[in-house]
């Protein structure tokens, strides 16, 4: 019987054993199971974060690219990430005023849609001071979100005035050179245009445009000279531009000039001068600019060479001796 129940005990045993042998495989697995998800979820996230952590620093052609992924971010409906995204690539200092007003909007749509509207308001506000015409570059973005941008456009007053400096002069062959020099607000203006005629101030209203190379002469058709030339240079991150008049206007001795700085939407934030009242420049058709004159006519080059050449004589007449 000792027998027996020390054979019914063992069994027992037995039996519990395997039962407790069966649960702790069951929870090895499930716990294994577990460590598997909360691994995948780690990298997932971690995939996510290397994806959403914009660089340091953006080159030109990078921010571009990166407000592409800004726009995809909204389209997947992660709005943190791409408001995150928006607020590091306004951080940068070097953006056109297109590309900072285009993540100005991103951002205020991503505030929007997670019911940041003090933050998007400030955003819109900010952004509407730049460009009080703003375009809008997502298309139909809710009516939550064009009911707000359009509540806080009607509120925001036009207080942006871009200072503008106009000076003119002739450079080595002749042509007249108009300079612009941008003030406070430069990295609001998205282009630059000038209005030149020859002769005497007269109506200087706008005939015809001409996109301009601020370093090149601009690829426009010669203009007589009782019209009016409309040149227009891509401000992009510079502060002066300078644009050369067309062939037409050359031999003139005077100019009546203006200037506008626009928004890209087209406002204009700053003028010198207008249609009705514009600059007059005045210049001698055979002046130069004193850093363009050929070194023939430059006094203090004969005057060294001068003083050269009679050392040289100098020095060889006493090794002679």
């Amino acid at each position: 019987m000792g027998l027996n129940i020390r054979g019914v005990t063992i069994v027992v045993r037995s039996q519990r054993s395997r039962f407790s042998r069966q649960w702790a495989v069951r929870l090895s697995c499930a716990l294994c199971a577990l460590c598997a998800l909360v691994t995948r979820v780690e990298a997932q996230l971690g995939s996510q974060g290397q994806t959403t952590l914009p660089p340091a620093s953006f080159s030109p052609g990078q921010v571009d690219d990166e407000l592409k992924a800004l726009r995809g971010e909204l389209e997947q409906a992660r709005f943190t990430v791409a408001a995150e995204r928006a607020q590091s690539l306004l951080a940068q200092p070097r953006l056109s005023a297109r590309q900072r007003n285009c993540a100005l909007e991103l951002l205020a749509i991503a505030q929007i849609a997670a019911r940041a509207d003090t933050a998007a308001e400030g955003t819109l506000r900010e952004l509407y001071a730049r460009d009080p015409d703003h375009v809008a570059g997502v298309r139909d973005p809710g009516p939550n979100v064009a009911a707000m941008f359009e509540r806080v456009r009607s509120q925001t007053a036009r207080t942006l005035s871009v200072p503008l400096t106009l000076t003119a002069q002739r450079d080595a062959e002749g042509r007249v050179i108009v300079e612009v020099a941008l003030g406070v607000g430069h990295d609001a203006v998205d282009s630059v245009h000038v209005f030149a005629r020859s002769g005497a101030p007269a109506d200087t209203s706008p005939r015809g445009e001409a996109r301009s190379d601020p370093t090149r002469q601009p690829s426009t058709d010669a203009a007589a000279p009782s019209e009016t030339s409309h040149l227009v240079a891509d401000v992009g991150v510079r502060t002066s531009l300078a644009l050369a008049l067309p062939p037409a206007g050359q031999a003139a001795s005077s100019f009546a000039v203006y200037v506008e700085a626009r928004a890209p939407s087209g406002s204009v934030l700053g003028r010198d001068g207008s249609a009705s009242a514009p600059l007059v420049v005045r210049l001698d058709a055979q002046q130069r600019c004193a850093d363009d004159l050929p070194g023939r006519r430059r006094w203090w080059v004969w005057t060294g060479i001068a003083l050269a050449v009679t050392g040289i004589a100098i020095g060889g007449a006493l090794a002679a001796h």
